[in-house]
């Protein structure tokens, strides 16, 4: 027998998992394979141009897997920004929310958007998020003045009544919106 038989062996072993794919620990037995998953709620929005929306990510470890994870918002057009805040750790859950920003020169159409969560040995997941940037709503104000003394001189009922009032609040603005 050969005397460096022993750590022969181990060598022969990591050689033959890492070609089978596995990765191993220092004992030579095979190491679990963490991962990550990442959803997100809502999946799509709808938003105004100079308009924002929240979306929660939910990032789920398996397999292991333990360690820090990070947030990122890719895809976005200029003018479209995803800002990842309030990031909390419950065991092997991590939820983040992530506001979409839209400026209001981006231009109305969809845009697919990729959120993904990453984390140091693992493979990064990756969701996606359709994004529609829709034109502001229009609304239209007018201001019309009108008599509420009927037929009557305002100033004359004024000056025949028992509590004169005084003529700006006999003469209400009426506000109307269309839109």
């Amino acid at each position: 027998m050969f005397p460096h038989s022993k750590p022969m062996s181990r060598l022969v072993l990591a050689a033959l998992a890492a070609a089978a794919g596995m990765a191993c620990k220092s004992d030579g037995t095979a190491a679990e394979t963490g991962t990550i998953v990442v959803a997100l709620n809502p999946t799509s929005a709808s938003v105004a141009q100079g308009g924002s929306t929240v979306v929660i990510a939910t990032l789920t470890r398996s397999g292991g897997f333990d360690g820090a994870v990070q947030f990122g918002v890719t895809g976005n057009p200029t003018g479209v920004t995803g800002a990842v805040s309030n990031e909390i750790t419950n065991g092997v859950v991590t939820t983040a929310t992530i506001t979409v920003s839209v400026a209001a020169t981006v231009a109305a159409g969809v845009y697919p958007l990729v959120v993904s969560g990453s984390g140091s040995g693992v493979t990064t997941a990756t969701v996606n998020f359709t994004l529609t940037v829709t034109a502001p709503a229009t609304y239209a104000i007018s201001l019309t003045l009108e008599n509420r003394c009927g037929s009557h001189d305002c100033r004359a009922q004024r000056r025949f009544s028992r509590s004169p009032l005084p003529i700006s609040l006999l003469r209400r603005p009426v506000i109307h919106s269309t839109g």
